[in-house]
Order: structure tokens, then sequence, then C-alpha cells
């Protein structure tokens, strides 16, 4: 038997502007061939006026700063959310009563330097072995807590312009690292769960290649960031 192909007229059932309604038509078409080829196609032809954030609504205390242009969003450090999951509040309870002593622990730095020093002129091996000691202690307290700073420290912008995604990381208004992309050159904008509480904006591009933009986001923060930059990629803008 031949295959029976069954046409749904959406407009009669609800109220949608004509251009939504072809357009839902050619999505939903019987004949596969006569339907949009990719997913991609689909979306840059979905009529612009109709587009809407499909981002939860709740992002009370949110990082998002979206720019008055609608061309660029600015994701404030982790340290400016508050601390609503368990563990982040445990975290910062020991970083408070541990704090001194983890000053102690970056002050061997110097200590050691200054023991491998004094070492040095009479040839004291035990001298030089506690420096090295100090040194070796105190120089993978200071990678750890310069790596943990910098990420709880940084502020990301993500900008839209001349059809570029250009990303930054900003350290108190300093930009330390920066990249950009054609937005030809991506293929797909994903938002996905990072651990328990916290998400991650990643981007595909064309040669499979995956870019974390942005980590550590609530659920609606990364929602909202993948609606807002998948706008830009497709229309060149956020609809407000």
């Amino acid at each position: 038997m031949g295959a029976t192909w069954i046409a749904f007229n959406i407009g009669d059932r609800i109220s949608l502007s004509p251009s939504l309604a072809s357009w839902l038509a050619k999505m939903t078409a019987p004949a596969i061939s006569a339907r949009f080829a990719t997913a991609r196609a689909a979306w840059a032809a979905l009529p612009q006026g109709e587009v809407i954030s499909t981002a939860p609504s709740d992002l009370t205390e949110s990082r998002l700063e979206l720019a008055a242009d609608s061309c660029s969003v600015k994701i404030a450090p982790p340290w400016a959310a508050p601390a609503q999951a368990l563990a982040d509040l445990l975290g910062l309870l020991a970083l408070t009563i541990l704090g001194p002593l983890l000053l102690l622990v970056l002050c061997l730095l110097p200590g050691g330097l200054i023991l491998i020093q004094q070492g040095l002129a009479p040839l004291d091996v035990a001298q030089l072995s506690i420096g090295l000691l100090l040194f070796s202690v105190g120089g993978s307290a200071w990678l750890l807590g310069g790596g943990w700073l910098k990420n709880a420290l940084t502020a990301t912008e993500i900008c839209f312009v001349q059809n570029q995604i250009h990303l930054c990381y900003q350290l108190w208004g300093w930009t330390y690292w920066q990249r950009q992309w054609s937005a030809s050159a991506i293929d797909a904008v994903d938002c996905l769960i990072q651990g328990k509480e916290h998400y991650s904006l990643l981007i595909t591009l064309t040669n499979q290649q995956v870019h974390c933009l942005v980590d550590q986001l609530s659920e609606a923060e990364g929602q909202t960031l993948q609606s807002w930059l998948r706008n830009w990629l497709s229309h060149g803008s956020v609809p407000r």
C-alpha cells in the first residue's frame, strides 16, 4: 500500500499571522521534499517579527546585562551572584575561616626564595632543601589560588559586531583574553548542565570544534544567553 499523507491547516485552529502560518505550513508539509532542508534554514526563514524569546522570565538577581543596542551582553563574575546552593554557602564559609591560613601559605613562596638565595653562597644543603620545599608548597598555592581567583573574578562580554561573535574575558574592566568567530562558522549553540547547579554556554563550529563561552551560569541565565545568541546568529538582534 502507498503512504497516505495527511495535511493539517493550523491556521483554522489558532490565530496566526499569514507569514507565520506559511512558515508552519512549510515546516509540516506532508511531502518531506517540500519542507526546509535543515533546521538552520528553517530558523533563518522564521519571520523576524514572530520571533519570541524562549528563555525563562525569572532572571531575578541575574548576572546578565544586555546593552541598550541589544548587540552585546555582559556577564558579571561568579562572585557577583548570590550564593544560593548549600555548596556555595559552605565554600564561602570555608574561605572566610581559612582565609588567614591561606595567606600564610602564600607567604611560603617568597620565604622559600629567600632561603634558597641565602643557602646558595655557602652551599648549605639543609637550608637549600627547606627553601625548595617552601618554594614548592607556596608556588602550588599561588597557582591554585590564582587560577581560582581568576575564574571567580572574571567578567565575560559577548558582542555581535559585523556578523561576528566577539568573546572577551575581563578582570576589573581590563580585557586579558579575546577571540572572535564568524557567524557562518557557528553551527550550533547549546546550554549544558555542569555539575548539579551550574550551566555552561557552548558553541559548535562547522568543523565540529566545541568552545565554552561562559560557565557557572544558573539555568535561567544559560537558557537566556542561548536564546539571545541564537537570535543574534539568525537575525542580528535580540527581540525585546
